[in-house]
């Protein structure tokens, strides 16, 4: 048996020693094939990343996600402003992207609208506990919790000069600490920072107001998704007759990689 294979193997080097272009294309065809399945694996795994975080971020089961397709970038906040009229209510908006700091290095970015977040957590729970309000009402939650620091209300978030929270493995790895504003590559300044536990579910982003992101992004008006967390029998189809073209409703039971892919 191993005569056989060191025949094969001699057979072959033979070969393509004496037709080295072959060998070349064989090298490059195999090269290229490896690097198209493990670029597919990194994106699916990334995609599937990226749904997890959302869904811990809003603080409830994520049922569906409207995201853009075919090549488009951005909804438009108005799909977001149809659906709530329609009756869509258990709706998050939300807009993420990339900002480069003044040393270089690039910053991870969202932001969300907490009061559709509030209102959504208002109406899940019946029996607020002593952290959930204050002097302005319902206090919203990341990640299923109710425990936002006290110095940080939701007007505070919301509202200018703005407040942003960071995890503590993120704010270790740019080496911020409480308090601080970190600084665009063209000076301007971004909220300054609260840190949070990582157990908030906000990962390895910065996390503001929607607003905010959207003006740091410069993309007013403009969403990357909108986090369904609940659809009643019958919203698919009116979820859908009110999307326009290069938007697309997706579940969880969808294929992550075929998606990202």
């Amino acid at each position: 048996m191993l005569s056989r294979v060191l025949l094969i193997w001699r057979t072959f080097l033979s070969h393509y020693k004496q037709h080295p272009t072959q060998g070349l294309f064989l090298l490059i065809g195999l090269s290229l094939g490896v690097a198209m399945l493990l670029g597919t694996l990194i994106v699916g795994s990334a995609a599937k990343t990226a749904f997890l975080s959302a869904q811990k971020l809003v603080g409830g089961q994520v049922v569906a996600n409207i995201t853009p397709v075919n090549g488009a970038r951005t909804l438009s906040e108005k799909l977001y402003v149809e659906l709530r009229r329609s009756g869509i209510t258990k709706a998050i908006p939300r807009v993420e992207g990339f900002l480069r700091l003044d040393n270089g290095a690039f910053l991870s970015i969202q932001g969300v609208d907490a009061f559709s977040q509030m209102q959504w957590s208002a109406r899940t729970s019946s029996k607020p506990s002593p952290q959930e309000t204050d002097t302005f009402g319902r206090r919203f939650g990341i990640a299923g919790k109710q425990n936002i620091p006290s110095q940080l209300d939701i007007i505070t978030f919301s509202f200018p000069p703005y407040r942003s929270l960071i995890s503590e493995a993120y704010a270790n790895t740019l080496g911020v600490k409480e308090g601080d504003k970190l600084v665009l590559d063209d000076g301007r300044q971004l909220p300054r920072i609260k840190i949070v536990p990582d157990d908030f579910g906000i990962g390895y982003s910065l996390l503001c107001d929607l607003r905010c992101a959207q003006a740091l992004l410069s993309r007013p008006g403009e969403l990357t998704s909108i986090v369904l967390t609940e659809i009643n029998p019958g919203d698919s189809t009116k979820i859908k007759a009110l999307l326009p073209n290069g938007t697309a409703l997706w579940f969880p039971k969808q294929s992550a990689e075929n998606r990202a892919l």
